[in-house]
């Protein structure tokens, strides 16, 4: 009994002890896992401090990289963006990729304000020199002016001495053509009774009478033909030219009336009737800029012989201060296309400042009247027989008033030559579209003539062959 107790106890021990040994080693087992794991979390805490200082460094910067570039530190990522993209797309939009951040920009535009300033520098002596030449104009002008007005008063002087030198010749012609009249009547009522005897008195008085009534004569044309040289002067002058851009300045401005699309006649220096001297060239007012200068561009000129600065300039149309009156009558066909260009003329007239007052209307019935203070009657075409009677009737009467008035008549083809009307230019198909009447042969004056009378039998119409057995021909 004693040696199974004994038993029992050792059985008991040894369990106990392995029981030990078992916790033992669990324990130990347990305690190196805890110290790798104490060991490993002493090592994250480290890793995670740095972490969190690498995030709060990073966020310190980012503040300041936002208050660097003019954003709030709250401000979001979203908005930086956007405005960066607005900022590059307006000024640095042509710069290549590699060139739009914050850090080249200002070079770029450094550059760009240099330029720029450069430009301005350039501009503001460009304005210097343009005030210099406009200085300069302006006394030009002054100069020009002064010369034109001493000009002008020595010509009417001139005028005026004339005018006073042929009233006093008119005067006394007319004095002794009454007294002729009058001693001629005395002597034909002694003629009757002393018809015989004075016969050869009568005669000689005759002669006498008809030698002063062609000096009246004579004397009259040289009145007219004076005050017709006199009234076509030049108008103004011209004051500058340039070649380069087919424009030219003349003395002549809104002070005295001047329009734009005006045209003038441009002679040379030293010409002093309009009316026969040979033009040389035409232009067209552009661009009125002050009270006595304009601007205007070279419609037509002959190389071989330039417009030069002093050329003498004049419109039939046009008069400083005052409106030119004309008269229209005939058919005007300006571009021989068959039809009337009444109306061209008179717009034309119209542009260029002056006032037509009178026509013969096609119906016979002439709206308007002719006055003293008409310059021209304006002729076109006389009515053919094939005419409406009234409107040959009122070609007529438009005729015989001119010439009862004193009115000066003159060609369309004149008057427009003067201006320096230039046509419109016809352009002529050719190839398949061809058209026969393009090709018509037309007079050298441009004025298209129509068969009166009946075709002699000598001439026969052209046909084409007739088609036989043995052919065409």
């Amino acid at each position: 009994m004693a040696k199974r107790e004994s038993q029992g106890l050792q059985i008991a021990l040894i369990l106990f002890v392995m029981v030990t040994v078992v916790l033992a080693v669990t324990t130990y087992l347990y305690w190196s896992k805890s110290e790798a794991n104490l060991k490993e979390a002493a090592e994250l805490r480290i890793k995670t401090q740095e972490a969190e200082n690498s995030v709060r460094v990073a966020l310190d910067e980012n503040i300041r990289l936002k208050q660097m570039i003019g954003h709030a530190a709250e401000e979001k990522l979203d908005a930086v963006q956007t405005a960066y993209d607005e900022d590059m797309t307006r000024f640095a939009q042509t710069l290549p990729e590699e060139e739009r951040n914050y850090r080249r920009l200002p070079h770029h535009l450094e550059i760009a304000i240099k330029d720029l300033n450069k430009q301005v520098v350039e501009a503001n002596d460009r304005v210097k020199v343009l005030l210099a030449e406009k200085e300069q104009v302006r006394k030009e002008e002054q100069s020009l002016t002064s010369k034109a007005k001493e000009t002008h008063e020595v010509a009417a002087r001139d005028l005026q001495d004339v005018r006073t030198k042929v009233s006093a010749d008119v005067s006394r012609v007319n004095e002794e053509r009454t007294q002729l009249a009058q001693l001629l009547d005395q002597v034909r009522k002694e003629s009757t009774s002393k018809e015989a005897t004075q016969e050869g008195q009568i005669q000689t008085l005759a002669q006498e009478v008809q030698k002063l009534s062609v000096a009246l004569h004579q004397k009259i044309e040289e009145l007219n033909r004076i005050q017709k040289e006199t009234f076509e002067v030049p108008d103004g002058e011209i004051a500058w030219v340039n070649q380069r851009s087919r424009s030219v300045w003349i003395n002549l401005g809104e002070g005295d009336g001047l329009r734009r699309q005006m045209t003038f006649s441009v002679y040379g220096k030293g010409q002093n009737d309009m009316a026969s001297a040979q033009k040389k060239a035409s232009i067209e007012v552009t661009n009125v800029t002050g009270p006595k200068l304009a601007e205007a561009r070279i419609l037509q000129d002959d190389l071989s012989d330039p417009i030069l600065a002093g050329d003498l300039i004049h419109s039939p149309v046009w008069s400083s201060g005052t409106r030119l009156h004309f008269a229209l009558a005939g058919f005007m066909d300006v571009n021989g296309d068959g039809r009337s260009d009444r109306k061209l003329v008179r717009n034309l007239i119209g542009m260029s400042g002056g006032v037509v007052e009178a026509e013969d209307g096609e119906d016979g019935v002439a709206p308007g009247r002719m006055t003293m203070h008409t310059r021209y009657l304006v002729l076109g075409d006389r009515p053919t027989e094939t005419t409406d009677a009234a409107a040959r009737s009122a070609y007529t009467r438009m005729i015989d008033e001119s010439r009862r008035l004193g009115v000066e008549q003159i060609s369309v083809y004149k008057l427009l030559a003067w201006m320096g009307y230039r046509g419109e230019i016809k352009t002529v198909q050719l190839g398949r579209d061809a058209r026969s009447e393009d090709f018509k042969a037309r007079p050298e004056d441009g004025v298209l003539r129509k068969s009166t009378g009946n075709t002699s039998g000598v001439f026969r119409e052209r046909r084409p062959a007739a088609r036989t057995e043995q052919g065409a021909f």
